[in-house]
């Protein structure tokens, strides 16, 4: 098990300069990774971060989400279209900087309700959609870790058991929504599966709880 730091913690942008001092400190209190939020499309500064935490011998894994502009689930084929090409900004930027797994909400948006549980036709938009990026984070390296999250904060997925089952993405679990660090125990490659029992490419199984 390695131990890992949550970047969340301080910011959602921690790529500039005024956090190198928070990494060294991080390092010598025995931490051996970072988890490094990804919320923008500008990959060019997480290569330049991914540099400077590999002088640290810092380890990194990369955060986002999808939101209602960004929505695969949604009924609008454009803003599906923008998921996709956030999410493959985002496999660009975790590449850049040097993380092999990309966690978060993925594959639903965060905060955005419908009112009803989901349907049929957005458990099948999110499948389609996972079958477009994962093929793209395999050319990457990088794996898609689809982090399931409670009733208040998204509604496609709540449970291990209603896990979007896809191959190349993992389903990530976390303790708590406070939690320090995460412990993630993967089998790379593992074909995922989840309700509907559909697959996809680039989309294997991971846990994520507190630890690394």
């Amino acid at each position: 098990m390695k131990l890992g730091m949550n970047m969340l913690l301080w910011s959602t942008d921690v790529s500039g300069p005024q956090y190198e001092p928070t990494f060294a400190m991080l390092k010598d209190a025995g931490f051996q990774g970072v988890e490094i939020p990804i919320f923008d499309r500008e990959v060019e500064k997480y290569a330049e971060l991914g540099r400077r935490l590999g002088e640290l011998g810092i380890e990194r894994l990369a955060v986002s989400a999808r939101g209602g502009g960004d929505n695969p689930i949604s009924d609008d084929p454009a803003v599906r279209a923008e998921a996709v090409a956030a999410t493959r900004t985002n496999i660009d930027s975790a590449a850049a900087l040097g993380a092999s797994l990309l966690c978060g909400p993925l594959a639903a948006p965060l905060g955005v309700f419908s009112g009803a549980p989901p349907t049929a036709e957005e458990k099948n938009r999110a499948v389609a959609y996972l079958r477009e990026v994962a093929p793209y984070a395999e050319q990457h390296g990088v794996t898609l870790a689809l982090e399931y999250l409670n009733r208040f904060e998204m509604y496609l997925t709540n449970t291990a058991a209603r896990r979007i089952r896809a191959p190349r993405c993992r389903t990530a679990r976390t303790c708590s929504c406070t939690c320090t660090s995460r412990r993630t125990t993967a089998r790379p490659r593992a074909r995922a599966r989840s309700t509907g029992r559909r697959r996809s490419p680039r989309c294997a199984r991971s846990t994520t709880t507190a630890g690394w």
